[in-house]
C-alpha cells in the first residue's frame, strides 16, 4: 500500500521515525555518539564538537532513502536537522561516511563503554 506524504509532512515522519529508533547518545569532550545498543562499536551518527559537523553511517542513510523513497541528500538533510533538533546545536554540515578511511569518524571509543551507564535513552558519565 502506497501512500501520498507531501514534502513538508515527509520530513516530520521521518524524524518520528529516528525517534522511535530510541537511539543511545553517548558524550566525549569532543563528540556525540548515536548508538542503537550500548555496547555497538560504530556509530550510526557523529557529532563532532570541534567542528560542529553530523558524520551519518551509510545504511542509516540508505534505510531512510529506501524506507521513503527519498533521494540520499533529503535523507541526509532530514537526519541533520534530527540531530539538530535533539542535541540543540546548531551544525555546520553533514556528511554520509564512505570511502576508504572514514569510518573512524563513527568509531566509538572503547573506553566509553565503561564510564557510561545506561539511563533511559541517553548514558550517564560515571563520576572517576
Amino acid at each position: 500500500m502506497k501512500f501520498k506524504i507531501s514534502n513538508s509532512k515527509l520530513e516530520q515522519v521521518i524524524i518520528k521515525y529516528l525517534e522511535n529508533k530510541n537511539f543511545i547518545i553517548k558524550e566525549t569532550p569532543s563528540d556525540y555518539f548515536f548508538l542503537l545498543r550500548e555496547d555497538d562499536d560504530i556509530s550510526q551518527i557523529c557529532v563532532n564538537k570541534d567542528v560542529m559537523e553530523c558524520w551519518i553511517h551509510p545504511e542509516l542513510r540508505n534505510d531512510i532513502q529506501d524506507f521513503f523513497s527519498t533521494s540520499w541528500m533529503y535523507s541526509e538533510n532530514a537526519i541533520f536537522r534530527y540531530v539538530s533538533n535533539v542535541l540543540n546545536l546548531k551544525l555546520n554540515g553533514v556528511y554520509t561516511v564512505g570511502g576508504y578511511g572514514t569510518y573512524f569518524r563513527l568509531s566509538v571509543p572503547k573506553y566509553l563503554n565503561e564510564l557510561y551507564k545506561p539511563s533511559g535513552n541517553r548514558s550517564t558519565l560515571l563520576s572517576t
